[in-house]
């Protein structure tokens, strides 16, 4: 007897594979500057930033807090961070310096120095205070009117002319005066879809010889214009044309710049779908351009072009944004990289109009902010409060990621800042009575008064406690600042730094504590230090971002989009999120609960999308235990809405009211053009049957079957209608539809009541019973006909009645019974008739009148059968031509997303060729389906997915509401590795006594067992990856077809398919399955979305595990789909050794081995 290697004795794999981990300390995401190799990052990246001032904190560049910005505290209760000082003053404070200190105008280190200095209620009043985004609208003349009713821009070329009281620079010199440099114009703008005439955009005009300006020619078209750049100066002149869309906003560049003592122009748009480029045909020599005169925007002066006159007929009408000026050249990556995000103020910035200033009724509501620091701020022209401005989402605006941070109103009458500060001044005074420590309570109270006296002041806080609607506006050369008698000041100021160091000596008792809540926990600066302290290795994030997308939230999906959340917030939410499970992470330290908590706490449901492989496992293998738990969020159509229009009495011709929620499929028929069965009854003519009947889905066998819970807090109606088929015609019933099949379920029983006879309106029955499917839980139902079965010598229909309840891949419930009911020659299924079913018959679910006359289930008036009310939630609706066996149904009870047959090649819903491919699948409804809401009349689409356009229409829901109910929902699917060997449970029970439990354990024997069968030994080893596959998603969805995998056991196990060049059946499947995609697969979405992870995580994961585990890291991996498997190719008797002579002339036979050792580099 030979002795068996034990596991010990066993090549160990890990001289062949060693750990991915790394040992060396890898660079954090906000270790900015350590990472100048980096491509991405680099110190111009921070040229223009507030990062080496010491109250810089937002690049978390610095190991102490600087601001108690960055404490986690609740600053809208001022009992949190408001000890001495005065909280009326806190406010005041706040608005005057958003009012008065706020560059508007500045660059992106003042602004960032700006909010860096406030203190962490000054940033709270910051955040919540009203700002705005927008553009401008230009509302333009006609031809024979004047051009000044128009509106438009004047700017003063003269800095700080006008409105010196707001103005920075008040040089007094020319701005937008080139001279001898480039001159770049930027801007975003919308033409309407109108005919035009000649028009102009902008222009700096002198006198016809000297002057520069873009401007439109006349069209006739409403789909594109003509937009021309054009520069005179004394007897020469140049010009660009470009071809522009109209109806959406298009940026514009226009360039003029000196090219080898040449000047060139070039003009350059990008839209949504085209992209246009365009420079002057002639070059041009220029001394200098210097036209003296003001700027004008929307309208202009008529101008020379080349030797004829442009004459302006019209003032611009459309909409403009972003209009820039700059004194510089800019390459078309810089044009690119800003055009979708506002630029700060520097030295060859000319002019700069964001058009942010909100619309309505105000005290300067007519001025443009110019944001270039040159203070040309300007008057709009004919100004109309209700249409030239545009306010409104990121969606509506041209410039994607524009900071609205960025953009507070700094009008004090505006309505909204008045009325936010007289809300919190009025929170901020009841305050002030009852705080005994405010600091004017703490000294004799006659030094006040004296001063009070003083200085005429009837308040001790004297101005400070008006608010701000009772000063200044911006047009009246009055700042908002207030006034205090001098002790007050001094006393407020130290009151300030006090309560600014208790906040922070507070905190001291918090950097231990971490919760998911927001406040009173640990601040983001320690969490680092705090993790290290719990023992847990903190994932650093985003290492291969770049600084705008950590910081600003900028194209974090490389498209002009600006993020809720930057990178380095979304990193501090996950932090937090996995320091408050540090105990659950702890407690099951050494198992895979423990990595799935980190990457649940990090917002990834990491069996979605991960493959946790332990390396090793039995020899033999059990296909039926190949599968895998999923999570996740599923819609479900709620019908709630109804329980409160029970009793609504005015119903439409249908029979349904107008207040409750009714869903109604298409009609289920087509054109009979499949052969094979069921046989058809008429003839195939140009390939589809003449007989309408042919066509119908309900002919022969059919399935119907659904996803149903109920909320178990509402009370629900006793009688529930699952769903309802209805036919229609012009005698089908006295409301025009008539119902065939009503199936109804209450809280002990489901019934199935029928009745499909024309002649014979008789309702029969099928009851499935001690079933309760109002409890809360989740419930596949399935109603099924199996077409013509002769039982006891009666041609028959059998009706199959089935619900499943499965928890986690575990079966909960399962009830199922049968029927056998009399075929019926005239039966509505099977017979097209435009008295009775004119199209075929359809889907409803909701509740419906079913009259007191006509045909079918409508004729009774017995109300157990007529029930159609619906309360419940409903998803993953599916209608089959066939037949479903036990299998089938068991298989979508698992998996609500399996439509799994047994014969995939013919019944698969792509399966078209195929005789008896009219058995297949006809109608899919998905739970995950992006429309979740109501549109503004109520209605909502539940998409069919099966691509027959069998769309079923909702109605009667709330307008403009969620009426999809996400559900949390665990359910098993087939799982992709089923090939692979690998075990996820390393203890393994071998003999159990009770007979009961074997099925629960494979490879279990009846105690007691002396030794383990050979083929099912166990070779483990301590490998363990965790793989993120490109073909993940596509093989989950690949194996929907399968009800089980011996659809796939049988292709693979074909005797006759040894000696093949590759496994035909699987071919098959791949052709018939890759016909349902109907685009390209993009696989470069989940490298994406790997970047994200790569490695971040390595390092956690490896102090999660045991210490034996050899870690292969986490791994991308590109692999062939689940059906192209590459196949041995067996050359018959060439391969195998036998004991008779070789013949010579055949060759010789060299058997070698090959030993590699594969590098990466």
């Amino acid at each position: 007897m030979s002795k068996r290697k034990t596991l010990s004795s066993q090549r160990q794999p890990n001289k062949l594979f060693k750990p991915k981990r790394r040992t060396t300390a890898r660079r954090e995401s906000s270790d900015y500057l350590s990472r100048t190799k980096d491509k991405n990052i680099s110190f111009k990246d921070f040229k223009d930033t507030n990062i080496f001032s010491t109250a810089s904190h937002r690049y978390n560049d610095k190991e102490a807090i600087v601001s108690t910005q960055e404490i986690n505290t609740d600053y809208s209760n001022f009992i949190n961070h408001t000890f001495f000082h005065s909280a009326v003053a806190k406010v005041n404070e706040s608005f005057d310096l958003i009012l008065n200190k706020f560059p508007y105008d500045g660059t992106n280190k003042e602004i960032e120095s700006f909010e860096d200095n406030l203190t962490g209620y000054e940033k709270h009043v910051y955040d919540i205070y009203p700002k705005n985004i927008g553009y401008l609208i230009l509302s333009g003349t006609k031809k024979i009117e004047s051009q000044t009713n128009g509106t438009y821009i004047n700017v003063k070329d003269i800095a700080g002319a006008e409105y010196k009281s707001i103005a920075t620079n008040k040089k007094g010199n020319s701005v937008i005066n080139p001279g001898n440099l480039p001159l770049n114009i930027q801007f975003f703008i919308n033409f309407p879809k109108q005919p035009n005439d000649n028009q102009t955009v902008m222009q700096k005009y002198q006198s016809l010889a000297y002057n520069f300006g873009i401007y439109l020619s006349e069209s006739n078209s409403s789909e594109n214009c003509e937009i021309n750049f054009l520069i005179n100066s004394g007897s020469r002149s140049i010009k660009a044309s470009a071809t522009l869309p109209k109806g959406e906003f298009v940026h514009v560049t226009a360039e003029y710049q000196d090219c080898n003592q040449f000047n060139s122009l070039m003009l350059m748009s990008d839209s949504i779908v085209d992209h246009t480029y365009a420079t002057s045909s002639n070059k041009v020599f220029f001394e200098k351009l210097s036209p003296i005169g003001a700027l004008s925007i929307g309208r202009g002066s008529n101008i020379r072009d080349n030797k004829n006159i442009f004459t302006l007929q019209e003032s611009l009408t459309g909409s403009l944004d972003e209009f820039r000026i700059f004194h510089k050249a800019i390459s078309k990556k810089d044009i690119k990289k800003h055009m979708y995000r506002s630029v700060s103020g520097h030295e060859n910035l000319a002019l700069y109009f964001k058009f942010n200033e909100p619309f309505g009724t105000y005290a300067g509501n007519n001025i443009v902010l110019d944001a270039s620091g040159k203070s040309l701020n300007s008057t709009i022209s004919n100004y109309l409060d209700s249409y030239t401005r545009n306010t409104g989402s990121h969606a509506a605006q041209p410039v994607k990621m524009e900071k609205i941070s960025d953009s507070p109103i700094l009008f004090p009458e505006y309505t909204a800042v008045k009325t936010l500060n007289t809300s919190l001044l009025a929170n901020a005074t009841d305050y002030d009575d009852v705080n005994p420590n405010l600091i004017t309570k703490l000294i004799p109270p006659h030094y006040l008064e004296l001063g009070n006296e003083q200085d005429n002041f009837q308040k001790t806080l004297g101005g400070i406690a008006e608010s701000f609607d009772e000063k200044s506006s911006i047009q009246s050369n009055q700042n908002t600042k207030t006034s205090v008698q001098l002790l007050v000041k001094l006393l407020l100021s130290w009151a300030k730094i006090f309560d600014e160091i208790k906040i922070y000596i507070d905190h001291f008792s918090k950097i231990n504590f971490v919760e998911y809540d927001e406040y009173e926990t640990v601040s983001n600066k320690f969490l680092s230090r705090l993790g290290g302290h719990l023992g847990i290795n903190l994932p650093k994030l985003f290492s291969n971002a770049s600084v705008d997308q950590l910081i600003s939230g900028y194209e974090l999906n490389n498209n002009p989009e600006l993020a809720i959340r930057s990178l380095q917030d979304l990193q501090n939410i996950i932090w937090r999120r996995i320091l408050s499970d540090v105990a659950n992470i702890k407690q099951t330290k050494g198992h895979l609960d423990a990595i799935r908590s980190v990457f649940r706490s990090s917002g990834i449901e990491a069996e979605n999308i991960f493959n946790f492989r332990e390396y090793g496992g039995s020899q033999a293998k059990d296909l039926k235990t190949s599968v895998e738990i999923k999570k996740d969020i599923i819609n479900f159509l709620n019908f709630s809405g109804s329980i409160s229009n029970l009793n609504i009495a005015t119903l439409n011709n249908e029979g349904r009211s107008s207040s409750s929620p009714f869903l109604k499929s298409g009609y289920l028929s087509s054109s009979r053009k499949e052969k094979g069965k069921p046989e058809i009854r008429g003839v195939y003519t140009n390939g589809e049957s003449n007989n309408s009947s042919d066509g119908l889905f309900t002919t022969s066998s059919f399935t119907i079957q659904g996803y149903y819970t109920f909320d178990k807090r509402l009370r629900h109606p006793l009688s529930q209608s699952l769903f309802r088929i209805n036919a229609t015609g012009s005698d089908a019933s006295a409301n025009k539809e008539a119902t065939i099949i009503n199936i109804v379920a209450n809280e002990s029983s489901i019934n199935a009541h029928i009745s499909d006879g024309v002649s014979n309106n008789s309702i029969s029955t099928i009851k499935l019973e001690n079933v309760n499917i109002l409890d809360g839980d989740i419930w596949a139902i399935n109603f099924s006909k199996n077409n013509g079965i002769n039982s006891k010598n009666v041609y028959s229909d059998e009706y199959f009645l089935r619900a499943a309840k499965y928890i986690a891949g575990n079966q909960q419930e399962y009830i199922y019974t049968s029927s056998f009911i009399a075929k019926k020659s005239d039966s509505v299924f099977s017979n097209w008739t435009t008295q009775y079913n004119v199209s075929g018959t359809f889907l409803t679910i909701g509740s419906q009148s079913l009259g007191a006359s006509g045909k079918f289930i409508n004729s009774t008036s017995d109300k157990k059968y007529k029930a159609t009310i619906f309360s419940g939630e409903t998803s993953y609706l599916n209608f089959w031509s066939s037949f479903k066996e036990e299998n089938e149904f068991l298989s979508y009870a698992k998996n609500p997303n399996s439509v799994g047959t047994n014969q995939p090649s013919v019944n698969y819903n792509f399966a078209l060729n195929e005789p008896g491919s009219f058995e297949r699948l006809r109608l899919q409804t998905f739970g995950k389906q992006a429309t979740t809401s109501s549109k503004a009349d109520g209605t909502i689409r539940f998409f069919d997915f099966s691509q027959n356009n069998l769309h079923l229409e909702a109605e009667n829901f709330e307008p403009s509401k969620v009426v999809m109910t996400p559900n949390y929902h665990i359910y098993e699917i087939l799982s992709e590795n089923f090939d692979i060997n690998s075990s996820k449970d390393k203890i393994r029970i071998r003999s159990i006594q009770n007979s009961e439990l074997l099925k629960d354990n494979n490879f279990a024997l009846i105690a007691p067992a002396y030794e383990t069968p050979l083929l099912e030994e166990s070779v483990d080893d301590t490998r363990f990856s965790i793989d993120m596959s490109a073909m993940k998603g596509l093989n989950e969805n690949i194996l929907t077809i399968f009800p089980d995998f011996q659809p796939m056991e049988n292709s693979l196990g074909q005797a006759n398919a040894l000696f093949a060049n590759e496994y035909r059946d699987l071919r098959v499947y791949s052709d018939i399955y890759f016909n349902n995609v109907i685009e390209d697969l993009d696989l470069g979405r989940y490298r994406s979305i790997f970047k994200w992870i790569d490695s971040a995580y390595s390092d956690l994961v490896y102090s999660l595990i045991p210490r034996t585990t050899t870690f292969m890291g986490i791994n991308f991996i590109y692999e062939s789909h689940v059906l192209e498997r590459n196949k041995f190719k067996y050359l018959f008797d060439e391969i195998y050794l036998k004991s008779l002579k070789r013949d010579p002339n055949r060759g010789i036979i060299l058997l070698s081995q090959l030993t590699t050792k594969i590098c990466k580099f």
